[in-house]
């Protein structure tokens, strides 16, 4: 089993488990929740999210959507993936645009997000009719940024260009953090550039604050040549983060915002591993759960490490439905 690499197993405890389909799911499930929990954890404590959708068809013909979360934790950016939901019988935008909103509200971080990543046909990317177009007019600064790659058979060539490439302009205050022209910004401040931030994401930012942050930034030779990744880990090495607020919150943004939706792609190898044609009757919250331990084994070694895996995995098992009780009282 794929737990095995984990866990460490009695042999004879092995041998039941091997024989017993339900407590083999009722661990599956414990470990799962408990890396849903811990991701639950982060995102708590995460500024910015953005969310990347996809949807792949496995192998018995079923549509599965995979969610994934991209933020900025105290270890750096992370890429989360969290479930699979099945949307044969919803494939239309105006169905999953509300599946993906109940999913985020079921994690509290709806607020919290600035973009979002699709790939696939038009139904999951579109601005226009697809799952992208609830998000618009929701107000300033409100998951605006939109990285995509639109597969469909587009009814119009140049009408499909333009769709793809008209939000782009919403991201050029990116280049406040691009390291190659501090020396430029240093001479001649980059209005706007700052302006360009003030309408897609300025209700998230003290703007006058924020350029004079700047302003101390492009002066300052230890931040030169600094890459928005680069400089995120120096301005938490050197404890700025309180400092500059302003500043650590613009590169958390820049940060966030996903260039493509490759974390999803893997999500899908993930699944071919796990449903296969000798495998293909695998439930929806079991396939669910494995992909989590599969994809988030980075994750789930972590916690061993911590000496934190055994016993919380124990305490979630332990309060499954069954037979016996095992909760001493």
């Amino acid at each position: 089993m794929m737990l095995t690499c984990v866990i460490t197993w009695p042999r004879l405890l092995l041998a039941h488990l091997v024989k017993s389909g339900k407590i083999q799911s009722d661990l599956i499930s414990a470990v799962a929740d408990v890396l849903n929990d811990t991701i639950k954890e982060q995102i708590s404590k995460a500024k910015y999210f953005a969310i990347m959708v996809d949807e792949s068809t496995d192998v018995s013909n079923a549509a599965q959507m995979s969610l994934i979360l991209r933020y900025v934790s105290d270890e750096g950016v992370k890429e989360r993936f969290l479930k699979f939901e099945d949307v044969t019988e919803n494939k239309q935008a105006h169905n999953l645009a509300p599946a993906i909103l109940n999913f985020l509200d079921s994690y509290e971080c709806k607020s919290k997000v600035v973009a979002q990543s699709y790939d696939g046909p038009a139904v999951m990317a579109s601005g226009i009719n697809g799952n992208q177009s609830p998000w618009r007019g929701g107000g300033r600064g409100r998951a605006k940024s939109i990285s995509r790659e639109n597969r469909g058979c587009p009814h119009s060539l140049l009408t499909q260009i333009t769709n793809r490439f008209k939000d782009h302009k919403r991201l050029l205050f990116v280049a406040l953090l691009d390291p190659q022209l501090f020396t430029q910004y240093k001479q001649s401040f980059p209005e706007n550039t700052q302006r360009s931030l003030d309408e897609s994401y300025g209700a998230h930012f003290d703007l006058t604050r924020l350029r004079t942050e700047l302003r101390v930034m492009y002066s300052m030779s230890d931040f030169q040549g600094k890459s928005p990744n680069d400089l995120l880990t120096f301005l938490r090495a050197k404890g700025l983060g309180d400092s500059m607020p302003q500043l650590h919150a613009l590169t958390c943004l820049v940060v966030t915002i996903p260039v493509s939706p490759a974390s999803v792609e893997r999500s899908f190898s993930a699944l071919k591993r796990i449903k296969t044609y000798s495998r293909n009757t695998t439930g929806q919250t079991r396939l669910s759960a494995l992909a989590s331990i599969s994809i988030e084994k980075e994750l789930l070694l972590q916690l061993k490490k911590e000496n934190r895996l055994h016993k919380e995995v124990i305490d979630r098992f332990i309060r499954k439905e069954r037979r016996m009780d095992f909760i001493f009282k």
